[in-house]
């Protein structure tokens, strides 16, 4: 991978495919980020992880289009508070759905301020509990 520096997309592009790399590293179930255009699944599924990718969003028009992207499943979210409660929030949505389990490791990527719903800029290991 070589990000063309040049580009306003440059770091989001690091994020996203350090993300892969830091889920491989890790055995993560999953890579998670939070999209309002899509493109972090764009990019997180061009590098194709073994981890499965979530994408919360919301966008609905979005949901639909995810559904076609390799590897990835979108959910509806709207309750943007923090960074923090945010990503304990959706990782807490995936354990109540089954789709990790106690002591899996994800992947945690969005945009800090959150609420400005700017590019992804932050990446965060999380263990479930």
């Amino acid at each position: 991978f070589t990000a063309d520096k040049t580009t306003k997309t440059y770091l989001s592009d690091a994020i996203c495919y350090n993300a892969c790399v830091l889920a491989e590293q890790t055995d993560a179930v999953g890579i998670v980020a939070m999209s309002n255009s899509g493109y972090s699944a764009f990019r997180i599924s061009s590098h194709r992880p073994q981890a499965l990718t979530f994408i919360f969003t919301t966008n609905k028009a979005l949901l639909n289009t995810l559904s076609l992207v390799w590897g990835v499943r979108g959910f509806y979210y709207d309750q943007f508070v923090s960074t923090d409660d945010t990503i304990n929030d959706v990782n807490s949505i995936l354990k109540e759905q089954g789709l990790v389990d106690v002591n899996d490791i994800v992947i945690n990527t969005s945009s800090i301020p959150i609420l400005r719903k700017g590019r992804t800029n932050m990446i965060k290991l999380s263990v479930i509990h």
